[in-house]
Formats: structure tokens, sequence, C-alpha cells
């Protein structure tokens, strides 16, 4: 009787102040059975009216192989992530982007590509309509938007690719780098979550997960630079032995050394830092000339 009535009177919910709904989708992403609480949104017609942009999933299939749809992976990854209001919404989220980004090739492949930046872009709109913390909103959005950066280091290679080696420490700093140190151990999370969704047994293992995470507490025990600011030289630097004005390609010539000290963090010494720095502003000089 409850059930029939709320499906009956759901329309209502557009009386309900935005600030009060946020709290109410989190409790439900927090509770015991998540997936429960989600599918009962969707079976009263609450979802379309609180969460349009989820339920458009609810007609999009996964893949050429797989029958399932985008909104069931959804609810599935919901359910494996931690109980923690950042990863389950970023689990609720993460594959928003998809509806809006499938194209399917003439060999009958159904792609989503860029549907992370996409998914980043809608997000954003619909936890600052459900009125959520910028903290929780800057947080989430980081995750969703890098869920895929595991993807290269430890899914299998597609049919016809060379399996790829153990990912070298240059690899691991390079992940470091791109989504920063303290968003790991939440991403290893939704990674596994999101692949173990799958039900193709696609999941990154346990056994890896933890020697990831024990490789980058090694890597960073080492404090590697990870940022411009870990350099052993700036941005004053670079102006003085190059002579520029403060402007991008100050940026850019920082970035290009930061990559080399990521490759061999050996060559983060000032010295070395300096003819760097030269090498990089002959071409732009000679071009002056």
């Amino acid at each position: 009787e409850t059930f029939r009535a709320i499906c009956s009177h759901a329309g209502l919910i557009g009386l309900v102040a935005r600030e009060r709904i946020g709290p109410e989708v989190e409790r439900i992403l927090l509770s015991a059975h998540p997936a429960r609480g989600l599918m009962l949104l969707k079976q009263t017609g609450l979802l379309a009216l609180i969460l349009p942009e989820i339920q458009e999933g609810g007609d999009v299939v996964q893949g050429e192989h797989r029958a399932d749809t985008v909104w069931e992976h959804t609810v599935r990854t919901v359910a494996g992530v931690r109980k923690d209001p950042v990863l389950r919404l970023a689990a609720l989220l993460h594959d928003v982007g998809k509806p809006r980004t499938l194209t399917v090739g003439e060999d009958g492949r159904r792609r989503f590509r860029g549907h992370e930046i996409l998914g980043a872009e809608m997000s954003e709109a619909i936890l600052r309509r459900l009125k959520f913390r910028r903290s929780t909103v800057k947080r989430v959005l980081h995750l969703i938007r890098h869920h895929l950066a595991l993807q290269q280091l430890y899914d299998p290679p597609a049919p016809g690719q060379a399996r790829r080696g153990v990912p070298s420490d240059a690899a691991v700093r390079r992940l470091l780098a791109r989504v920063g140190p303290e968003t790991i151990r939440d991403l290893v999370e939704l990674h596994r979550a999101n692949r173990a969704a799958t039900g193709i047994g696609r999941g990154l293992r346990v056994d890896r997960a933890v020697w990831l995470l024990a490789r980058v507490r090694r890597i960073m025990a080492g404090n590697p630079a990870l940022r411009p600011q870990d350099l052993a030289i700036d941005g004053s630097d670079v102006q003085r032995i190059t002579g520029w004005s403060p402007g991008p390609a100050i940026g850019r010539v920082l970035h290009q050394v930061l990559d080399d000290v990521i490759q061999d963090p050996g060559l983060n010494h000032r010295d070395w830092l300096e003819r760097r720095v030269v090498d990089l502003a002959a071409p732009q000089r000679a071009g002056e000339g």
C-alpha cells in the first residue's frame, strides 16, 4: 500500500526543497543495502524525477556481448564500494555520461569515448542541483574524471594486443602525478568495483590492489617530484635563465622538466635542471633570432 501511494504521488517530489533531497539520496547510498534503495527509487518513478540523467542509463545496453544496462551496472558498482559518501556518489555517477556518448561502429561495437569527461561535467550539475557541499563535489568529480586511469595499467589487453608487463615505477609516478597520491586508494576501490560489476572477471584482483598500494607507499617514501612546485627550480629560475617575461612559456618549460624528473627522479637537482631549461629554451631563442 505504501509503495502504491509513493508511485501515485511521486510527482509531488517537485514541491520538496532541493537541499532536502540531496541528504535523502545520500542516506540511501549509505544504507546497508544501497542497491535495494536505488531499485526502489526507479520502481516508484522517483529516480526519473530526482536523477533523470541516471534514469537514461536504463535504456542503454553496456556492450554488444552484454545484456546488462548502464543502470544495472551502476547499481552493482555502488554496492561494490565501501560505505563512504564520496565513493558511493562517484560509483553512482561514474557512467552517467555513457548514454550521451554512445556510438555504434560498423563492426557493431558499442563505444562510450569521453564518457568520463562528459560524466564529470554532468555530475557537477547534478551535485550542485542537489546542494551537495563544494568539497564533496570536488572529490567526486575528480574520481569520475579519472575512473579509467588504472585501466591501462591493469586491465587485460584487447584481443590481438600484446600482453602488458608489470608497470614501471615511472608509470606509477605518472599515475600519481595525474590523479594525486591522496586519491589513489579510493581510485583503486572504484576501479575494482567498476570492473567487477561488468560480470566478466576483469576487476583488479585484491592481491594486485594490495601490491599497487604498497608500491605507491614505497614510491612516496622517496618524496618524488610530482608537481612543478616539487622541482629544485621554480618559475623565477626559468625567467633568470631564459630572460623571458612571466607567461605561459614558463609553465610549459617547468612541465617539460617535470616530465623528465618523473621518468628519472635522480635528475631533480639544480645543475641538471638549469642545463635542461637552456636546452628547452634554445629553439624558441633561435626562432626569435
